[in-house]
């Protein structure tokens, strides 16, 4: 990554994200870029530690610790609305959850459990780091 271009990154993360991915972030990344109607979304997943920027929309985040996280290919918005989330809490797995609109970053540690529901229209763009925690996991 140019040195521009990541100093220019660099000035939205906080001081604890840039702390949490260590000064090498750029050597191990996966970029992507969401785009959503209201509706759409992400189901239930996990990975390595994540920064998410939410460019235009609305998007409605459910997240569990590590040790509730899970996987499914229910789409979010079929997910909640079929009572996932009671039903979540009666294993007692009640996920946390928060809304970012436009401009907001989400930082998402390794591992955290998370399903994304755009509750508007949504552009945004992730990147998947590699923590300086999870090093030696991938190392050579």
């Amino acid at each position: 990554m140019p040195s521009q271009l990541r100093s220019a990154v660099e000035l939205h993360l906080p001081a604890y994200v840039r702390a949490a991915i260590g000064n090498d972030w750029t050597d191990q990344h996966s970029v992507q870029l969401a785009v959503g109607d209201a509706g759409s979304g992400a189901p239930a997943h996990y990975h390595k530690a994540a920064v998410n920027t939410l460019v235009y929309g609305r998007k409605r985040w459910l997240l569990w610790p590590p040790t509730s996280a899970q996987y499914s290919a229910m789409p979010a918005a079929k997910w909640v609305a079929a009572g996932g989330i009671d039903a979540a809490a009666k294993e007692g797995r009640t996920p946390l959850t928060c809304v970012q609109r436009a401009g907001d970053v989400m930082y998402l540690p390794d591992f955290w459990g998370h399903a994304v529901l755009n509750e508007a229209a949504s552009v945004a763009v992730a990147t998947e780091v590699l923590t300086e925690r999870l090093q030696f996991f991938f190392a050579g």
